[in-house]
């Protein structure tokens, strides 16, 4: 009796296993989809995703990878994502050709493994132009209205803030030192100034300083950015109001930089 009862048992747990065991090997790996690789108006491209099965463990990580090959692998510009309802998505904001063809696939990865989904193909990667409602020299600033005096400005390469904010200032020995910190990265698009030092994405605090003379621009104003290279830009402010000394001020603000 006791030996048909181990047998009993052991045959359960023999069929118990095999309930569990898979299939097709790839069932043990997740299943994703690229659904989307679409240009936006800055120049750069949102990617979407979604996951269509997780496999035999639960999903570990998510992202694209992009590259001009035909197959990107998972290195090749790599981005991580959440995931949010099954579904997943990343900005890619590389230094993109327009006469270049670039991949984008998904991949997503478990406890056995990772897998790719299917690839899509991107071409004439390029921001949509702004164009600026005034025509300023290149490298010219006046903080009292009009269109501005030529000045020898020297701009610096936008950098990332620890807050994540991006700041770049320029400076001349005739002119104020302007400082423009952005909320997002800075590239090809309009950004509205705020006038508090935290802005959020497409927001931008301007500041200046020109000695006795310390202001900021007020919220609401228009700042024109088209990106020309990596890490330059053409940047044009119109008669933007400002504030003297954290006061009123009936003054504008008028500023092109050019450069990097």
């Amino acid at each position: 009796m006791m030996n048909k009862l181990i047998v009993s048992l052991a045959f359960i747990l023999v069929m118990g296993s095999c309930q569990l065991a898979l299939n097709d090997v790839q069932d043990y790996f997740p299943k994703v989809s690229t659904l989307s690789a679409i240009v936006q108006a800055d120049g750069t491209v949102l990617v979407e995703g979604s996951i269509d099965a997780e496999g035999a463990a639960a999903i570990g990580y998510v992202g694209f990878c992009c590259s001009t090959k035909q197959e990107p692998k998972m290195l090749d510009y790599q981005m991580i994502s959440n995931v949010s309802e099954g579904k997943f998505s990343a900005i890619y904001e590389g230094n993109f050709q327009p006469d270049s063809v670039y991949y984008f696939r998904s991949w997503a990865s478990n406890d056995y493994g990772y897998a790719y989904g299917n690839t899509l193909s991107v071409s004439k990667i390029i921001a949509t132009a702004v164009t600026p409602p005034c025509t300023l020299v290149a490298n010219t600033c006046n903080i009292g209205g009009g269109q501005g005096t030529a000045q020898a400005y020297t701009v610096t390469k936008p950098a990332e803030l620890s807050s994540g904010d991006w700041e770049m200032r320029a400076s001349s020995p005739n002119g104020p030192m302007v400082t423009l910190k952005f909320g997002s990265t800075v590239t090809t698009g309009v950004f509205t100034t705020v006038n508090f030092n935290s802005p959020d994405s497409k927001e931008v605090f301007v500041s200046f300083n020109a000695g006795f003379i310390v202001g900021s621009l007020k919220a609401g104003s228009k700042v024109y950015v088209k990106r020309i290279a990596s890490g330059v830009f053409d940047i044009s402010i119109c008669d933007a109001p400002w504030a003297f000394n954290n006061g009123n001020s009936d003054y504008y603000f008028n500023l092109r930089l050019k450069g990097a």
